[in-house]
């Protein structure tokens, strides 16, 4: 690093100029690589449930962060031109999320996709233009409202002021959980605050996802039976998939099933130590390899 005190007005600024530049040929280069992890599944061939685990756990990016870099590649992916908005410094990460949030609310209204000609214009149409700018040419463009998104901040003492909006129907639903649950509220929080409906709603949810129960002995059964794919489950807990590089286990609670380790057309049969559990990416992943593998033989 040059000694920024020593450098004239003109050096600075041509320093911090080429910088620049560099840091969006950097994130334009980073997309790309998402873009080609995800079209290998490179992600869960190294043992990871998801992109998001992937780009999360290996290489430390927050969860926003992550989000919006998958969706940067994902819209890179179908619209190319996109990288040359990024290396001009006409489109950034903040904008390609303002573009996939307003695509999956035209989506989630209308129940149609958003083809890639028209997230090709609507790139061009915010490219240069300022956030607030181009929140309102994507709602003009997609006949949708300008949504107001959460909001958070930390305090002081650590705890989160959240600011959000939510409609008519889930606002009922919550009222109703704060009812139905004003017993156990009051004893372990001493209030009926929202707050507090939301901890004890969290503490049920993760506490029925983290269970832990024994698993019963091993039986060998002739055919896969409801209650063996409910021992698989009690004895695995979640996806169990290994990279063969660095014998990561995938771990994902999320979408789990039950898979034949040895595929039943390669002679697999039922046994239980036949079994174990895959998230659906992994189990997806496992076949079409399987599948490729076997194409190979003949």
């Amino acid at each position: 690093m040059k000694n920024l005190f020593k450098l004239r007005d003109d050096e600075l600024e041509m320093s911090l100029d080429t910088y620049v530049k560099q840091e969006r040929e950097i994130l334009h280069i980073i997309l790309e690589h998402i873009k080609e992890v995800s079209r290998r599944d490179l992600h869960l061939a190294r043992g990871y449930g998801s992109l998001k685990d992937y780009l999360v756990k290996k290489f430390g990016y927050s969860e926003r962060a992550t989000y919006r870099r998958i969706e940067g590649a994902n819209l890179l992916n179908q619209v190319p031109t996109l990288a040359e908005n990024i290396k001009n410094g006409s489109m950034d990460i903040t904008k390609i999320s303002e573009i996939t949030r307003a695509v999956k609310e035209k989506e989630r209204v209308t129940g149609e996709k958003v083809s890639a000609l028209v997230k090709s214009d609507l790139v061009a149409r915010v490219s240069g233009k300022s956030s607030m700018e181009s929140q309102k040419e994507l709602a003009q463009v997609l006949d949708i409202e300008i949504k107001e998104f959460d909001k958070k901040r930390m305090q002081q003492d650590e705890s989160v002021r959240l600011e959000f909006t939510v409609t008519k129907e889930q606002y009922e639903k919550l009222m109703k959980c704060q009812d139905l649950a004003a017993q156990k509220i009051q004893q372990d929080h001493k209030d009926l605050s929202l707050a507090s409906v939301i901890e004890v709603l969290a503490d049920k949810y993760i506490a029925e996802k983290t269970e832990v129960k024994t698993a019963p002995s091993e039986k060998v059964n002739q055919t896969l039976t409801p209650k063996t794919k409910i021992e698989i489950l009690k004895r695995d807990l979640c996806c169990q998939f290994e990279d063969e590089k660095t014998g990561k286990v995938c771990g994902s609670t999320f979408a789990i099933q039950v898979d034949h380790r040895m595929a039943r057309w390669a002679g697999g049969d039922h046994r239980k130590s036949n079994l174990q559990i895959l998230c659906a990416q992994h189990n997806r992943y496992k076949y079409r390899k399987e599948k490729i593998e076997s194409l190979a033989l003949f």
